[in-house]
């Protein structure tokens, strides 16, 4: 396309240029510079253009900065699809779209279950979201805190059958921002309650994803009822 290769030029010299440190005040700064590109015959929609050059721009930024990219057809906005994304997850949370499906953990001696692990899927009418995603888009958005609270609560409804008996448990999943919520040890003991469930029965795992900094280990406590009592823990 004619003037296509110079733009790619220049958008490179532009990275370079500014990739290059300044001093200032006798200290050494490094900048890098982030180009979206996007090509249009003559006559072109000039709003479209400068949609799709900056749907470009959030590509090289996503890919790391200090680069640049230019827009080709089905390229994503990653803020468009971010917001699409958090839609879907406030959708699923509103219409019962998410559900629990169960991991055994299985004694390798023996071949019997001991503990069952609750994991969120979200089952859209419309198309599947991949788990991970799922979490991180829940974390992103502040949505994390009512998908566990919605896992918490089916996990201890399916505890009576699963974890009925010989020392079994439910795993449930929690991010380090339910923690910080004032009235977490309260509210689980309740939904414990309303359950019927041996709070024994329960495994609370935290995650760090993002959120437990300098640790790169994920650790489990054992629910007690008794006030005072320091849990157990298996790290």
């Amino acid at each position: 396309m004619p003037g296509e290769a110079a733009a790619q030029a220049i958008a490179q010299r532009i990275v370079d240029a500014l990739a290059q440190p300044v001093r200032i005040g006798g200290i050494p700064l490094n900048g890098e510079a982030s180009v979206g590109l996007a090509y249009a015959p003559t006559g072109a929609d000039v709003e479209a253009l400068i949609r799709n050059a900056d749907t470009a721009l959030y590509s090289a930024k996503a890919h790391g900065k200090g680069r640049w990219r230019q827009y080709h057809d089905g390229m994503v906005n990653p803020a468009r699809h971010h917001i699409d994304a958090r839609r879907r997850v406030e959708e699923a949370l509103d219409n019962g779209w998410l559900a629990v499906h169960y991991q055994p953990i299985v004694e390798l001696a023996t071949g019997t279950p001991v503990g069952f692990e609750a994991l969120v899927r979200l089952n859209d009418p419309r198309g599947n979201m991949a788990p991970a995603e799922l979490i991180a888009v829940a974390e992103q958005t502040g949505l994390i805190e009512r998908v566990g609270d919605f896992v918490l609560h089916q996990a201890l409804t399916d505890a009576r059958q699963l974890a009925a008996g010989d020392g079994r448990y439910i795993i449930a999943n929690l991010s380090a921002r339910q923690l910080r919520q004032s009235d977490f040890v309260a509210r689980v003991r309740s939904q414990l309650a309303a359950a019927q469930v041996d709070p024994s029965s329960l495994v609370l795992e935290i995650t760090e994803n993002g959120f437990v900094a300098d640790d790169d280990q994920a650790w489990s406590y054992r629910c007690r009822a008794s006030r005072g009592r320091r849990p157990d823990s298996d790290r």
